[in-house]
């Protein structure tokens, strides 16, 4: 079975629970699915809506949905819709759209019975799944008329949501404080019309006490893919294990109150029931640190879609991010909001607002620093155009600090090597052994016997450069588009020789525009590829200390 069947499997295993009826694959909905994943891997990232293209571009197959259902022969192309995550596996992108809101609805409606998905990356870069909807004829009303989720009786639904784009309950004039617990939603798809009493809705525990929730009756002018529906959402995320009653108010046609009450219960244990970003798993969030938590909260779900796992335990493997934020401020930048950016500090790297009133649904609303290019070409960046000589960094790139690491390559032994001006490129060399190390002058040495067999995995046309099989690996495993947390490969990976934990070790590092990673063959396997102190290194050689 197909990535694309078995996602098309797991929307109709969900279906089923609420009485929804099996939807069939439709050829032209999956081929424009198919083209507007082969459009986005060529042009990623994307400026305006994930799901619009660009006339001109390569790839252009039509500028929104319905524009592309009509290419590829579908009837009735303008009663389409369409979800995308940005991930290259059709079921796990299933899952984590179910655990929103409005990306939910769609799967579960009844008024789309013909779908099309494809997904698509290249290279582990721009990675996208594609889901599309049809109706194959405009109705009224469906059957079944209810939609409930979870289901009467449900198990193991997830407990978190962090929000999405576009966010139906700031656009009502709430203020959630992300995250909170999965919405509920009653969603009805029958003749005339229905008003949901969001007052007299309702969630309780098991022991018959209220839950705090956040409440929301829907209709087509506020957004139509989520129409007439009714949504609760506790305040904060729901508890494991737990079974909670839920209670939906509401009247048809401007008849009598009507109530419809249902039980479910969460999953118990830290991966159970709260799926987010784990590509195939459900994992568990965890409470961001005391300065994380008072960062926007698009950055405080970015760290909790890659390290959240890590910090609880979920998965093992070393930090992306880091376990907390060390500095926040606002850094100056000619194009930021009022001449400014607001930037995070991790160990690892940092991460940037430039624009606090763009698309928060934009994969850039949060973007990471371009913090290994300064650090280089030693040109401290303060405007799109606009840089100021502080001289390339000297500081270790990999190991323990500067003053009991003196021998060790710094970001200055790159300067002679890395492609900052689409110089010093290398050919391609996919599938070779990697066999050069790097002295902290810059001098690089071919290596008769390198410390381990690693090979080059893969050849980015763009810069020019390499990148071997252990941290292309590494990287494909994590969450959303490698290149937009790491950058293009700066320079080809060396074997270096450092200090680490004052001990003399030889590893593989490879620097990239945003960040580093290092490849140690001693360590444990979990913990040989890591992500360089990028974040620590750049604050130090800008602020010192």
């Amino acid at each position: 079975m197909s990535d694309e069947a078995a996602a098309l499997d797991r929307i109709n295993q969900y279906r089923a629970q609420v009485g929804v009826p099996p939807a069939t694959m439709h050829p032209a909905l999956k081929a424009s699915a198919a083209a507007h994943a082969a459009y986005y891997v060529q042009n990623a990232p994307v400026s305006g809506s994930i799901h619009d293209e660009i006339e001109g571009k390569p790839g252009f197959s039509g500028k929104d949905f319905f524009a592309r259902a009509a290419r590829f022969g579908y009837s009735n192309s303008q009663s389409t819709n369409e979800n995308i995550d940005t991930i290259a596996d059709p079921v796990a992108a299933v899952d984590r759209l179910m655990a929103t809101l409005n990306h939910r609805i769609p799967m579960l409606d009844p008024a789309y019975p013909d779908m099309g998905i494809a997904s698509s990356e290249a290279g582990g870069r721009n990675p996208i799944t594609v889901l599309d909807f049809g109706m194959p004829a405009w109705k009224d009303s469906f059957q079944p008329q209810f939609i409930s989720w979870p289901p009467d009786n449900g198990t193991n639904f997830f407990r978190s949501y962090r929000g999405e784009g576009p966010d139906l309950f700031r656009k009502a004039g709430l203020s959630p404080i992300y995250p909170i617990g999965c919405p509920i939603t009653l969603t009805y798809r029958g003749s005339g019309k229905i008003n949901f009493d969001t007052n007299a809705m309702s969630l309780t525990d098991a022991a018959g006490r209220a839950v705090d929730c956040l409440k929301l009756a829907v209709d087509e002018k506020l957004f139509w893919t989520a129409r007439n529906t009714g949504v609760l959402a506790a305040v904060q995320p729901l508890a494991p294990g737990s079974t909670y009653t839920v209670s939906f108010s509401y009247s048809l046609n401007g008849g009598p109150p009507q109530l419809r009450s249902w039980k479910f219960s969460t999953g118990s244990g830290i991966a159970a029931g709260d799926s987010v970003m784990a590509a195939k798993a459900k994992v568990a969030l965890a409470k961001p640190g005391p300065n994380l938590a008072k960062a926007d909260p698009a950055v405080i779900t970015r760290w909790q879609e890659s390290d959240g796992p890590v910090a609880a335990g979920a998965i093992r493997r070393s930090w992306l991010y880091g376990a907390d934020v060390f500095d926040s401020r606002a850094e100056a930048y000619i194009e930021g909001a009022g001449g400014n950016r607001t930037v995070y500090y991790f160990d690892k790297g940092r991460l940037e607002i430039n624009n606090p009133a763009a698309d928060r649904k934009s994969q850039w609303f949060v973007s990471s620093g371009l913090l290994v290019r300064e650090l280089v070409s030693g040109n401290l960046q303060l405007g799109d155009g606009k840089f100021e000589g502080r001289g390339p960094a000297q500081v270790p790139v990999a190991g323990d600090p500067g003053p009991i690491n003196l021998t060790a390559p710094t970001y200055a032994s790159f300067s002679g090597l890395a492609s900052l001006n689409n110089d010093h490129r290398a050919p391609d060399r996919t599938g070779q052994a990697v066999s050069e190390s790097l002295s902290k002058e810059g001098a690089v040495i071919n290596l008769p016997t390198p410390p381990t067999s690693v090979t080059f995995a893969y050849y980015d046309k763009t810069l020019g450069h390499n990148v071997p099989d252990v941290l292309l690996n590494w990287m494909k495993a994590l969450p959303g588009d490698w290149v937009a947390t790491f950058g293009l490969p700066l320079s080809e990976a060396y074997w270096m020789q450092v200090k680490l934990g004052g001990n003399d070790k030889m590893l593989l590092c490879q620097i990239f525009e945003r960040r580093s990673l290092t490849f140690t063959p001693g360590n444990a396997p979990e913990w040989q590829v890591e992500a360089g102190n990028t974040g620590r290194h750049y604050f130090t050689w800008r602020y010192g200390g």
